[in-house]
């Protein structure tokens, strides 16, 4: 009931989608029982699925505003090979609807000053990012070539306003 930009209503949304989209539905079947209150208690709140603190495609991506606020969450579209992470969003009052961002692995997961929770994962998707919680064995590159490296990622896109952003 929130609409966008919204953060909580963006991940809630794109976790739905992804899940129909994984496993071929594409009905809008796998309606998620996310929570939906502020995004700094999704993490400790979330019933149903597994959570943990490696990144795994899909998965929501959960911060505590340290100052207070409602805290930020995000989808994880992309697992790059030095464990750095691409996320779509969306937050509260910005000027964009949706946007991508890199989250750094080397920060801690830290997001614009937001402490890192943890990740929600998403249970329809089966690669991705490691053994347990969500996921499985990275997905293949739909391009491979014998020099290239395998990337972590969807091969989704997101919509910002009119145009496609394709991801990955």
């Amino acid at each position: 009931g929130y609409g966008l930009p919204n953060c909580t209503t963006y991940a809630w949304g794109r976790f739905w989608e992804i899940s129909d989209l994984a496993d071929g539905t594409k009905d809008y079947s796998n309606k998620p029982t996310l929570p939906t209150g502020d995004a700094g208690e999704w993490f400790p709140n979330v019933t149903g699925y597994e959570t943990g603190t490696t990144p795994k495609l899909g998965a929501v991506i959960c911060w505590l505003d340290n100052s207070g606020g409602a805290g930020h969450v995000a989808i994880v579209e992309q697992i790059l090979d030095n464990g750095d992470i691409v996320v779509g969003q969306s937050g509260w009052g910005a000027s964009n609807i949706f946007w991508t961002s890199t989250i750094y692995k080397s920060d801690g997961y830290s997001y614009e000053g937001k402490t890192f929770q943890g990740f929600i994962y998403n249970p329809h998707v089966t690669s991705g990012g490691g053994s347990s919680g969500g996921g499985g064995s990275e997905e293949p590159d739909p391009t491979p070539t014998p020099t290239k490296k395998k990337k972590k990622k969807y091969n989704f896109v997101l919509m910002n306003r009119r145009r496609r952003l394709g991801i990955g």
